[in-house]
This record gives C-alpha cells, structure tokens and sequence, in this order.
C-alpha cells in the first residue's frame, strides 16, 4: 500500500490514491486521459476536483491506517478545504495532488534472490549488431 502523508493546517493526514480512488473519480468525471488534467487548470472547475481528489485520498489513507490498526483519525473534506484555504495555498495543495497520483501510479519491482540482475545497457549491446567488416582488406 503506497501513501503519503501531507500536512494541512498544522495536521498530518495520509493521501492515497488507490484502486478504488481511481474508479471513484471515473464514476465522477468519465475516464479521463490523465487524471492531472482535472486538477491543473486555474479554474473553478480543477479547484473543485483538486479538493475532491484530496477528500477522496484522505478517505483511503485514513482507510489504510485502520486496516494497518491504526489509531483512528480525522479526514480533509472538499468542503473544509474549500473554506479554509487562501488562495497561496492552491499550488501546494495541487502539488500534493500531484505527489500522491504519482505515487499511486508507481510500481515498485521487489528484489528477489531467485531472478538475477539484467544489466540492461550490457544486454542492449549485446542486442546490436557488430559492425559490417570492410571488404577493402
């Protein structure tokens, strides 16, 4: 489970884009090219998805943390944020958008002692073909 923590007005809350936060924005905004695209116009249109997508990513860190036997705690809501930012906040709160998104859709390959390590610069020249021998020998 991959997760951020961002802190918003002196509290730390854990965003995480997840599964279910990706289907949750399709059911609300249609499938999407890129899900930034919502969120990167200074519009009130990518304000209210920027508050929606931080509302809906609180809910499943906040969902995480109780499945890890987390101690319960609070959420952002689209509303409070709403309320509560000033407009210096809005590129720091997109930016944690951001943050988490990319985290959400990272992979992350696990080591295993069985698979050995590719050296995939080595492996590319292998690929190659030698050069044609000159025939002025």
């Amino acid at each position: 489970m991959k997760s951020t923590n961002f802190t918003y007005r002196g509290k730390t809350y854990r965003l995480a884009f997840t599964a279910g936060a990706l289907f949750d924005l399709y059911d609300k905004y249609g499938p999407v090219d890129s899900v930034l695209d919502l969120v990167e116009p200074t519009t009130k249109a990518g304000w209210s998805a920027t508050c929606w997508l931080l509302e809906k990513m609180s809910h499943y860190g906040e969902l995480q943390r109780r499945y890890l036997g987390e101690h319960e705690s609070d959420e952002l809501t689209a509303g409070s944020i709403n309320l509560t930012s000033d407009p210096t906040d809005v590129a720091r709160l997109k930016d944690a958008v951001r943050a988490a998104v990319y985290l959400g859709f990272s992979r992350s390959v696990e080591d295993s002692d069985d698979a050995p390590d590719v050296d995939l610069v080595l492996k590319e020249l292998e690929e190659k073909k030698a050069p044609p021998s000159s025939a002025a020998e």
